[in-house]
């Protein structure tokens, strides 16, 4: 007989079947294959793209034909085909086009991935059915009273709370043999706290000082919460952890499967499955068994969520403006070519081995060509980061290195500007790259080497540093959460801040989308208005010309008008309708309309949240975080499943909610669907993520207290003797245990639970006063255009100007326009072009806006200063009373005005850009060519320039510039600055004149 002939018999008939069925879907990927290399042969014809005139449109249209064709054929009709013959055509095209060397950008391949095996295998029931034995035999042994010990602790933890992670409960039996496990209490549920540096497979969560830990939080039935106090630590099992585990899962009276020890573990979820009260999702119980991971909240996190805890001291600096795009970032041009250039790099000649002079060579040769394009900081960094490995590695391996991260690298940040980049950008970055890897091994190497990389980006990109990801040293996840007692404190604190109300509208819009929205800091400050519904029921994040996307999976559509409360709404709705008014491009945007510079609005924001809380482990990121896990509370508080439940836990759960639950069911009703298992993907797609693997594991942080909920509830179905034995219950008391509720309050009491520790930090016993309102002379600005319009009074409610301020800005508006002293002798206005204008609507360029903000700063900061008030307010008045809108410059008769005008100038800090031109000085005695001379001491010798073509007698004159330097032109911004503050204080200011 043949050997496969003997082989088929050893098989069974779903053996065979499957068999038959690989052997069949195989063919059918070949044949699509083929045909896609058909296909392609007839339609795309790269001689006729080398020869067109825009080669990449022709290129575009002809792959677009060879898709359609593709996906009509029969052979490409399910997904898996269609994905593995598409990438063969790639493959192809790659290489013609590499042998060409064409300039086009090809098409990226189709990411095969693999469906996650489902733990529902024979071997987890055949291993559960064991476990169940066990855990009947189990409650057998206490129809007759026992002492507890640790092999009944041990057992309670897997089958009675579904906690079945060896590391885990290695860790428990190890506090508990060393007597350190203590019982803690959060809103009635026990709980105890897992602290450590290192709990193997977890990564670390909470940094105490500069030590980063993994803390967990187990909740407890009360049973084993009660099993543990009554345990004597001394009795019968062995106290080694690992001994007691195979004493359990050798015993001879059971046999189990020949797996793995966290196999088998993972198959005692079979037991809980069966207990009565118990009802949870597959992706729950895949949570349970550690796939994915799911990390608790910080214990400080709790406390402050608990305790409702906050600093009253707010201290928070101005925001930091952006400049627009085309003028803060230099254009900069991509390599489309530059994966199949980097390839190139290893490629030896004559069939040589390629040696390290050559490759030295190659790469001296592809920087240069970099930098003379002005590549991407993502294409320059990784040449010169495999460049910088030459120092160190064999070319071999530096070709390896880059055969690992190259092209996943290049895909990922195709188009994202890396220069902006904070942590919380980079880190997700990272996790969608090593999402790529084949398995844990090679996503172990794959961490190592992107660890490697960003050390290099730190040194010489000055990127921000993040936690390693690899496992010598172990990966972060920073939990946190903003409850909706914190959130509201901080949306109050903004009214607190030394902040314009445009600015604070700024942060209050930023908070509230991020919080219920769950939307990232640079989606949000990259949203454009026309990505907003005119309603305002929705906004869409995808890529545009600001900043692109982190990923594919970021592009979605988020529902405005059903999270955010209605005085939310109604502050989004009046920000939205002055920033169109303003002609602005951005929601998030400073009063002239510049988008925020990301980076520095989200340390601001980092700011806000930690000062108001005490937490300083919170970052923009939170709120985030916040929004994902509100998400997962409500999909819990009204699942018709659980909503007969009664707990203080569920009332504090829902006392985290900005909603009623009529709107809470109608949010989850609009979010998910009514198919039950598509609610884990409802949650990614909301958050913008490709899986909810990355959901639960980073983002979603109330899996604990649910299951402790849950566990609360669940009918062990123990008989009289077995409680009375187990939990040490009188028979006095006996009459409880058919009353589930009343049982569980009384082994609940029994255990004595420690409460969470109290915070040190106060409690805001009253309202702060609100800082004096601040205005900007874009506030101003923006009234006085809109001023007798239908927009006056969205404007004015906008920025919050009281009737009786801008009737005093009007007043003073009014002097300029129309009082003599601030008009030439001719009669023509110094200020005003258009005497229809009530303000200067001058359009400042950036070196301009950079000078009236100094100005703004330093008058500021010294007009209220005695010693400056007289001078600061001749300042103002000489611009006004002699400045001409056709003249750029000032000038000077009178040395004593020079002179008072020049201190002012010192003041505010000007020198800098302060130029004089001097005329007919020399000629005059020299006692007045010094008085004149002393007043521009301060300025630097190439700031003054003299004229004295005559030598006749003549009254000197002084002509004063702002200029950005020497050979510059001048700006006419000193009578922009004067007509504004005369606006705004024009009474004081005449008042020290």
């Amino acid at each position: 007989m043949a050997e496969s002939d003997q082989n088929s018999d050893d098989k069974s008939g779903i053996e065979l079947r499957k068999q038959n069925r690989r052997q069949e879907l195989a063919k059918q990927q070949q044949k699509a294959i083929k045909t896609a290399e058909k296909i392609t042969e007839q339609m795309i014809d790269l001689g006729k793209v080398a020869n067109a005139d825009d080669p990449q449109a022709i290129f575009d249209k002809q792959w677009k034909g060879f898709d359609k064709a593709l996906k009509a054929d029969n052979s490409c009709k399910t997904a898996r085909n269609y994905a593995h013959a598409y990438n063969a055509a790639v493959k192809i095209i790659q290489q013609k086009i590499e042998e060409l060397e064409l300039p086009i950008s090809f098409p990226r391949y189709i990411v095969i991935g693999k469906r996650a095996e489902h733990f529902r295998t024979q071997e987890w029931f055949l291993n559960g059915k064991v476990w169940y034995q066990v855990y009947q035999d189990w409650l057998t042994g206490f129809n007759q009273p026992k002492p507890i010990d640790l092999k009944d602790v041990l057992l309670s933890l897997i089958l009675q709370n579904g906690i079945v992670e060896k590391a885990v409960l290695q860790h428990i039996i190890n506090q508990l043999i060393k007597r350190q496990l203590v019982i803690h209490e959060l809103h009635k549920l026990p709980f105890i706290l897992l602290e450590s540096e290192k709990i193997d497979g977890f990564a670390t969560n909470v940094q105490v000082g500069d030590i980063k830990q993994t803390q967990l939080l187990k909740f407890l039935s009360p049973i084993t919460a009660r099993l543990i106090t009554l345990l004597d630590i001394d009795a019968g099992h062995s106290q080694d952890f690992d001994i007691l585990l195979r004493g359990v899962l050798l015993d001879n009276r059971y046999t189990f499967e020949q797996i793995s020890q966290q196999k088998k573990l993972n198959a005692a979820l079979y037991v809980l499955e069966h207990v009565k009260g118990f009802d949870v999702s597959e992706m729950m119980l895949a949570i349970m068994q550690g796939r994915p991971k799911s990390y608790s909240l910080p214990l400080a996190n709790w406390q402050v969520i608990s305790q409702n805890r906050c600093n009253t001291q707010i201290h928070i600096k101005k925001l930091a403006p952006a400049l627009p795009q085309y003028e803060s970032k230099p254009t900069k041009n991509q390599n489309k070519l530059l994966s199949i250039k980097i390839k190139k790099l290893f490629d030896s000649l004559d069939n040589q081995k390629l040696g390290k002079t050559q490759l030295a060579k190659n790469f001296e040769l592809l920087i240069a060509e970099l930098q003379q394009i002005n590549a991407p900081t993502n294409e320059l960094a990784l040449v010169q980061w495999l460049a910088s490995k030459q120092k160190t590695c064999k070319p071999s391996s530096i070709h390896t290195y880059s055969n690992r991260l190259s092209n996943r690298w290049l895909a990922l940040t195709d188009e994202l500007d890396l220069d902006s980049f904070d942590e919380e950008d980079y880190e997700a970055l990272y996790e969608e790259l090593l999402n790529l890897a084949k398995n844990e091994s090679a996503k172990q190497d794959l961490a190592t080497l992107i660890d490697d990389f960003h050390s290099f980006l730190v040194i010489n990109f000055d990127a921000v540093s993040i936690a390693p990801l690899s496992t010598g040293s172990k990966q972060h996840h920073k939990t946190a959460y903003v409850s909706e007692t914190m959130f509201q404190t901080v949306l109050a604190a903004c009214d607190m801040l030394d902040l314009t109300e445009h600015d604070k509208n700024n942060l209050k819009i930023t908070l509230i989308m991020a919080h219920r929205l769950g939307m990232r800091i640079g989606e949000i400050t990259k949203l454009r208005l026309k990505e907003i519904s005119p309603m305002l029921e929705y906004c869409e994040i995808r890529d545009n010309q600001l900043a692109n996307n982190k990923s594919t999976s970021a592009l979605r559509r988020l529902l405005i008008q059903l999270m955010l409360l209605q005085s939310e709404f109604d502050l989004l709705r009046q920000v939205y309708e002055s920033r169109k008014l303003s002609k602005h491009t951005t929601l998030i945007a400073t009063e002239s309309g510049h988008p925020l510079l990301k980076s520095s609005f989200s340390q601001q924001i980092t700011m806000l949240l930690q000062q108001v809380t005490g937490l300083y482990n919170l970052s923009t990121h939170s709120l985030r975080h916040s929004g994902i896990s509100n998400l997962q509370l409500m999909r819990f508080l009204t699942d018709d499943d659980y909503t007969h439940l009664a707990h203080p836990a569920i009332d504090a759960l829902q006392a985290l909610m900005p909603y009623d639950k009529e709107t809470a069911k109608n949010i989850i009703t609009t979010i998910f669907s009514k198919l039950a298992y598509q609610d884990n993907y409802a949650i990614a797609g909301f958050a913008g993520h490709a899986h909810p693997n990355v959901s639960f594991e980073s983002y979603i942080h109330f899996t604990d207290i649910m299951l402790g909920i849950l566990l609360w509830h669940c009918d062990y179905q123990l008989t009289t003797e077995q409680a009375k034995n187990m939990l040490a219950i009188p028979r006095r008391n006996l009459n409880i245990i058919d009353h589930q509720e009343r049982f569980n309050d009384y082994i609940f009491n029994k255990i004595k639970c420690q409460p969470l520790p109290a915070l040190k930090t106060k409690t805001i016993n009253k309202a702060s006063k609100p800082k004096k309102q601040k205005f900007t002379f874009d506030t101003v600005k923006a009234l006085l255009s809109s001023f007798g319009t239908e927009e006056f009074e969205i404007q004015r409610n906008y920025f919050n100007v009281p009737v009786e301020t801008f009737n005093q800005w009007l007043g003073n508006a009014n002097k300029l326009k129309t009082e003599t002293r601030f008009f030439t002798k001719n009669h023509k206005s110094r200020l005003f072009i258009d005497d229809n204008l009530w303000v200067n609507n001058k359009k400042l360029t950036a070196f301009e806006g950079k000078i009236n903000a100094k100005l703004i700063t330093n008058f500021r900061k010294h007009f209220n200063n005695p010693k400056h008030q007289e001078n600061l307010a001749f300042f103002v008045m000489y611009i006004l009373t002699n400045s001409l809108v056709s003249d750029a410059t000032l000038n000077f008769d009178n040395v004593h005005d020079l002179q008072k005008f020049m201190k002012a100038v010192n003041c505010l800090e000007m020198n800098e850009n302060t130029y004089l031109s001097v005329h007919h000085l020399t000629a005059q005695p020299k006692v007045l060519q010094k008085q004149w001379q002393t007043t521009w001491k301060k300025l630097a010798k190439n700031h003054v320039s003299y004229h004295d073509t005559e030598q006749r007698k003549r009254q000197p004159i002084v002509k004063l510039a702002i200029m950005e330097n020497k050979d510059a032109n001048k700006r006419q911004i000193l009578s922009y600055f004067a007509s504004f503050v005369f606006i705004m204080m024009g009474e004081t200011i005449e008042k020290y004149v």
